[in-house]
């Protein structure tokens, strides 16, 4: 099965094993800031999910040579997979919670998990693209803790250095949330997965027709 890349995507892996000079900044480009937000969802503090993402991004691009095999799994997954890897690493080291292994199959070319990972990319991408506060506001609301707003107000007033009222935040958020799904809903990865699903789903009916 087709891995659900775009072209440019696909070429990436073979670029950096070729030792293309560009091909490693447009890894870091198109991977860097996903990463990065994928750890502070996870709960990681901003400098510790900084840090993570850079080594993350030398790591894994390191690896592509000898650890990436394009027949058994997407570039996408692969990445997500370690990206998964590495959070949960993180977490291990820090000895702040507990941690569960990874199931290696996680990046068995499954449609499932080639689905999840391009679409968890589109949502960080459209989160890269909103407002820095608003991407804040949205990253705290539906991040581990789940804080509420009062406490997200006390929180962003001070990294964003002026003072954030709880209304004023509620508004923002809606906002946000809007503008996030017309991104989305923007986005060609996201209508091939739809597409997908909807085929999926047709065959199933008519499966259950025939029967």
């Amino acid at each position: 099965m087709a891995a659900i890349d775009n072209p440019g995507k696909e070429s990436l892996p073979e670029r950096i094993r070729a030792g293309e000079e560009t091909a490693f900044e447009e890894f870091r480009t198109r991977y860097a800031a996903s990463f990065f937000y994928y750890f502070r969802r996870r709960g990681l503090p901003e400098v510790a999910a900084i840090d993570l993402a850079g080594n993350c991004i030398t790591d894994i691009a390191l690896k592509v040579r000898d650890h990436f095999d394009p027949l058994h799994t997407c570039f996408d997954a692969w990445v997500n997979l370690l990206r998964q890897r590495a959070a949960a690493d993180w977490w291990r080291r820090e000895k702040r919670f507990p941690t569960v292994e990874l199931d290696p199959e996680w990046a068995a070319p499954a449609q499932e998990a080639e689905t999840e990972a391009v679409a968890l990319v589109a949502v960080s991408d459209a989160l890269a693209g909103l407002d820095p506060l608003d991407r804040d506001l949205l990253l705290l609301r539906y991040g581990r803790q789940q804080p509420s707003f009062g406490e997200i107000a006390a929180e962003l007033s001070g990294r964003h250095g002026r003072e954030l009222k709880e209304p004023t935040l509620r508004q923002r958020h809606a906002r946000a949330l809007t503008r996030l799904k017309e991104i989305l809903r923007l986005d060609p990865r996201l209508a091939q997965i739809l597409e997908k699903v909807e085929e999926a789903t047709g065959r199933g009916s008519e499966s259950g027709g025939m029967q």
